[in-house]
């Protein structure tokens, strides 16, 4: 009967450690900054960048679409949307996931 409950309890102990990586591994979207354009923390500023790099004027993508160096996001039909810290979008305008810095 011990022995029972202890397979039991060790069952259940791997398998809330197989559902936790499981979660991490979700939470840590990996964002390809090489195709996205990202707002990030530069000194005291919040700046747009591609690369990694900080790009100094607006961006004018394929559909018409307008993504300022202050992170609006200006659609050809009017529609503004924001991007905010650690947030990236996509070279459709798309707002991805935010950065999950691993650590």
């Amino acid at each position: 009967m011990i022995m029972k409950a202890l397979a039991i309890s060790l069952f259940m102990l791997l398998c809330g450690f197989a559902q936790a990586q499981t979660n991490k591994s979700k939470k840590t979207q990996d964002v390809d900054r090489t195709s996205s354009y990202c707002m990030e923390v530069k000194g005291d500023n919040l700046v747009l960048t591609k690369d990694g790099r900080q790009l100094y004027e607006d961006v004018k993508l394929e559909d018409g679409t307008r993504i300022t160096t202050n992170g609006r996001i200006i659609r050809t039909d009017g529609t503004e949307k924001l991007l905010h810290e650690k947030e990236c979008a996509d070279l459709n305008g798309e707002i991805m996931k935010p950065i999950v810095e691993n650590r």
